[in-house]
């Protein structure tokens, strides 16, 4: 028989290691509701060893453990457009990037320029609100400095369930510290305080898609606290038929539309890099800058261009480690495909609404194959207009020079046209004599025409082309053709 000091220590045991349970349960509870609000850059700033290389199996499967954890209760500023027409139209709507590591969220990074007070003090706010995020930082709840770019209003018109993209606010500076540091520093104090109104420069690169849950307050400019928002798990429905029939997007499986967008998307990015091969000629670099158009300097465009090849390149590598469900590889390829085509703003706000994603890489898909198109129609018009004409491909800058055939004329020439001064056009005869060269002119002095066998003297100018072509001109336009006054065919 067990004593019963025995099983009171029994007891105590048990309670105690009940107790230790139900703390480390509480603590891995925590730990998980504390990850929603970690930064993906925590993993992400970490510089790969190599550039434009597949991604380790370590930092896809982090990956993969992260997207089924959406962030939840975010408080952050919101950026309203609406109503604001210098800025609507002017800023581009972020797309979200918090899903890819650093090194392929380069074509996600956005500048736009503040003027109005309100904006400026709001991303003065989130850049308080949050801190630089470090690998090995401290524990705790990490907070990204960012924003709310609000895309559509709630149901309400309000901003309760209003949907939009966050942006991290990378740099923030005003115009002024990009002048001269001396001229800053001898500023007077009314000049420091009238710098307030002076437009704000912003670089932020694109976050995550959210709903917003609460609005904390509204002025002078909107707080509120949001949920991520992700894309609803596709079925088995591969076509749209409750669309247009006609359109050939709707009839379009999945797996067609994956494989289409893209090969659209690498043929696009591959126009776009060799469309900046071509180097500006001295002309119109004259006429650019006589006329005071700021021009984009042709290095950093092609820089971007060839950025932009080794981001798709390495995104196509690394699309079965970054996404490994269909959902995921969906919105993946639709997000990236829509910032490199540099989808407008009206359309991106569709898309980051949208929560399917077969109908978001529908509308993606015709936007890509609609540019790669245009770029090929761009191509081809610049073929067709460029002169294919020797005449004119062959003038050159300064005085005027007779072709090379023009010398051959001679004693014994035959002559199918020819200009009198006298008589006008004149057909068929031949060079009496050898002709007197003056300047650019080649006098005739005699030629014996076959109609009347007389002799008469001629001045052949403006020479033009080649031999063929002005003999097939001669013979096309007769005696009113006042383009050509000579064509000569040697025997």
């Amino acid at each position: 028989m067990v004593s019963p000091s025995i099983t009171r220590r029994r007891n105590w045991w048990e309670n105690r290691l009940m107790v230790l349970l139900a703390a480390l349960l509480l603590l891995e509870c925590d730990s998980f509701a504390l990850l929603p609000s970690l930064s993906v850059d925590r993993v992400r700033r970490r510089r790969y060893s190599q550039q434009c290389q597949p991604f380790s199996t370590n930092t896809a499967a982090w990956m993969v453990r992260n997207h089924a954890l959406l962030r939840r209760d975010v408080e952050i500023p919101l950026l309203d457009l609406e109503g604001s027409e210098t800025l609507e139209g002017k800023v581009v709507t972020p797309l979200p990037s918090a899903h890819l590591p650093t090194e392929l969220a380069t074509p996600f990074l956005y500048g736009m320029e503040l003027t109005r007070p309100v904006h400026k003090m709001m991303i003065q706010e989130a850049i308080e609100k949050g801190h630089d995020l470090k690998i090995g930082a401290g524990e705790g709840p990490v907070k990204e400095r960012e924003y709310g770019h609000v895309v559509a209003k709630g149901p309400e018109g309000g901003f309760v369930g209003a949907i939009g993209c966050t942006a991290e606010v990378l740099i923030k500076r005003a115009q002024s510290e990009e002048g001269d540091q001396e001229r800053q520093q001898t500023q007077s104090a009314t000049t420091a305080i009238g710098a307030e109104d002076e437009p704000v420069s912003v670089l932020c690169r694109g976050g995550y898609r959210f709903v917003v849950k609460e609005v904390i307050r509204t002025i002078p400019y909107p707080v509120a606290i949001v949920d991520e928002i992700a894309d609803d798990v596709e079925t088995t429905v591969t076509s749209n038929d409750s669309s247009d029939p006609d359109d050939e997007y709707n009839s379009l499986s999945t797996s067609e539309l994956m494989k289409r967008t893209l090969l659209g998307l690498q043929n696009l990015v591959d126009q776009n890099l060799k469309g900046q091969e071509k180097e500006i000629s001295p002309l119109e670099q004259s006429i650019i800058e006589t006329s005071g158009i700021a021009a984009a300097d042709p290095t950093v465009q092609k820089a971007q261009a060839e950025e932009m090849t080794a981001v798709l390149q390495v995104f196509r590598a690394s699309l079965l480690d970054l996404a490994t469900t269909p959902t995921e590889q969906y919105f993946c390829v639709a997000i990236m495909a829509a910032e490199l085509s540099n989808l407008p703003n009206e359309e991106r706000a569709q898309i980051l609404t949208m929560t399917d994603g077969i109908e978001r890489l529908r509308l993606v898909c015709r936007h890509v194959e609609e540019g790669v198109g245009m770029n090929r129609a761009r191509t081809i018009a610049a073929s067709l207009t460029e002169s294919k004409d020797e005449s004119e491909k062959d003038l050159k800058v300064g005085a005027p020079q007779l072709p090379r055939w023009a010398s051959e004329i001679q004693k014994g020439t035959r002559v199918e046209y020819v200009w009198n001064e006298e008589w006008g056009w004149c057909l068929d005869g031949v060079v009496a004599e050898d002709p007197i060269r003056i300047m650019d002119d080649y006098i005739l002095k005699s030629t014996t025409f076959d109609a009347d066998k007389e002799t008469h003297s001629a001045r052949t100018t403006r020479f033009a082309g080649d031999q063929n072509k002005l003999h097939h001109l001669g013979r096309a336009s007769g005696r009113d053709d006042k383009h050509v006054d000579v064509c000569v065919t040697s025997y």
